[in-house]
């Protein structure tokens, strides 16, 4: 099993359209504090941080805070605190800011599935995570940072639905190598050879079978091997590598079709 852990360059995964949302986020998600955090202090946070947390505008909190915030033990039931935070975690989440010790974790404590969230906010996060993933499939180099799976697991982690992530990366393999790149590095490290999704931080059932439905359906190998075939007849300067991990990922989707 491969632990992944957070890059030592930060490598933005931004683009207007994610600038957009970010501003956006600042207006959906305006929540006031009211004075108070509910976390534990001074063990996790300590006063001076707190002080910080409380009277810094969002805006401008550090990552340093951030991390201090979201590493710290909970005890807010109303969802309301981290609502206040959302928008700055989002940002610094593009930012490729260090705000969780894995990137798997960084919205571990919104809870989007408990009903303080209104659907409006919900709808948000999945236009967010939409346009997120569309970045990471499309632009961003995975050789410098965290793979797509990751931050895949990391919006299921925080409660929310991934099927339409799995669609747009389906949507994406056609026109994007850095999208095909993307599921060679999932399937090599995270499946194995029954299609079973394995991360240190995925112990959610319907999660990993949802994966693993998706890895071994007919529909992804028809998309994907068409692709690999033309790899292999077109990119006369192929490497002995790059072939390799293609010859892998070819292997596993074929037996889709059996």
């Amino acid at each position: 099993m491969k632990i992944k852990t957070r890059p030592e360059k930060n490598t933005p995964k931004t683009s207007k359209n994610i600038q957009l949302l970010i501003e956006e986020a600042y207006h959906i998600f305006d929540y006031q504090l009211n004075g108070r955090l509910s976390v534990c202090t001074p063990c996790c946070v300590s006063a001076e941080r707190m002080q910080e947390l409380l009277q810094t505008p969002v805006s401008e909190l550090s990552a340093c805070a951030i991390y201090d915030y979201l590493d710290a033990v909970h005890y807010d039931e109303s969802g309301y605190e981290i609502k206040h935070f959302l928008p700055r975690i989002l940002e610094l989440l593009a930012e490729d800011a260090t705000i969780r010790h894995s990137t798997e974790l960084i919205l571990d404590k919104c809870h989007f599935e408990r009903s303080s969230w209104r659907q409006a906010e919900l709808d948000f996060m999945k236009r967010f995570s939409a346009e997120f993933i569309r970045y990471v499939l499309t632009n961003f180099n995975q050789s410098q940072g965290d793979d797509a799976m990751n931050y895949i697991l990391m919006f299921d982690l925080a409660g929310l639905p991934i099927e339409h992530l799995l669609e747009i990366w389906e949507n994406e393999l056609s026109s994007s190598p850095i999208a095909l790149k993307h599921l060679e590095v999932m399937m090599y490290y995270y499946i194995d050879s029954e299609g079973y999704y394995s991360n240190a931080f995925s112990e959610n059932p319907s999660f990993n079978n949802q994966v693993r439905n998706w890895v071994i359906s007919p529909k992804l190998a028809r998309i994907v091997l068409p692709i690999i075939e033309k790899e292999y007849f077109e990119n006369q300067n192929l490497t002995e590598e790059a072939r390799y991990y293609l010859d892998l990922l070819y292997g596993k989707l074929e037996r889709n079709l059996q």
